[in-house]
């Protein structure tokens, strides 16, 4: 039973690669055309009630802002989202059906199956957060640096996108640039990224670019936002050395009680027989 399951993640990056190649495909087919082919108007029917049954209930835009502050991984979008759990169901209920798995056993494995994509995307959704924590301080410092030399911002995203460890960070950036390349509308950009990145840190940075062009003073801004970064980054590195020495303490602690006990156990059992003379 535990292979079969490690096999669902694959099973489900499997489904959703062959979705969107079925997706891009009918696009690209009816690139054009006044419709979509027979089987692609109805995916596009029934994606249509699904989404207006959602707008009418408001989970829309919750699926939508819980998918896009994971970046939309795998290209889900709510209907697609939705599809993926229905999908891992009927799995888990094939699955059981050929072990023979009955009763409260399959009544739980159907709504756990169907819970996959939710723990997928909320583990995508954390990492994604922990990869921006990690390299906000060393972007603030790039637009910093970029407001001290008054580089202009076009620079400073492609040195943002150049400067970026993790693929997130750099597809979010690319994103940005390529929305200011366009429209160099500054606030509709920041704001966006707002959304897609739900983070003080990203909150307060887009706040500090857009006042500052409203005060003049940017650089200020920004050198204030990032000595209080590189505070907050330093207070949680002493905070994780402490917690890795009480980790170490508490290790050494059960190593030294082990060691006690194996030297003391073979005089209870001298105590133990002692004890069954006598009583």
């Amino acid at each position: 039973m535990i292979p079969t399951l490690l096999m669902v993640p694959l099973l489900y990056y499997a489904l959703m690669l062959i979705f969107r190649e079925l997706e891009l495909s009918l696009a690209v087919y009816s690139y054009g055309r006044p419709s979509y082919t027979r089987s692609g108007s109805t995916l596009k029917l029934l994606s249509s009630y699904i989404g207006r049954r959602l707008e009418a209930r408001g989970l829309d835009k919750k699926l939508d802002d819980f998918l896009r502050s994971a970046g939309y991984p795998f290209g889900l979008r709510p209907f697609g989202f939705l599809a993926a759990c229905a999908v891992f169901a009927v799995l888990a209920l094939l699955y059981g059906l050929l072990v023979g798995i009955s009763g409260l056993r399959l009544a739980a494995l159907l709504p756990v199956s169907a819970a996959v994509p939710y723990f997928l995307v909320n583990y995508e959704r954390k990492r994604r957060e922990s990869q921006f924590r990690a390299e906000m301080p060393e972007l603030v410092d790039l637009f910093e640096l970029g407001a001290t030399a008054d580089v202009s911002l076009e620079s400073v995203f492609l040195a943002v996108i150049d400067s970026a460890r993790s693929r997130a960070v750099r597809r979010e950036f690319e994103r940005i640039a390529a929305e200011y390349f366009t429209t160099h509308d500054k606030t509709s950009c920041l704001n966006r990224f707002c959304e897609r990145v739900k983070l003080p840190e990203a909150s307060v940075l887009s706040m500090a670019l857009l006042q500052g062009d409203r005060t003049g003073r940017t650089r200020e801004v920004l050198a204030s936002l990032s000595s209080s970064l590189y505070n907050t980054t330093l207070s949680k590195a002493s905070r994780q050395d402490k917690t890795l020495e009480y980790k170490v303490l508490a290790a050494i602690f059960l190593l030294m009680a082990s060691t006690v006990m194996l030297q003391v156990y073979p005089y209870f059992t001298v105590v133990e027989g002692g004890l069954r003379l006598l009583f």
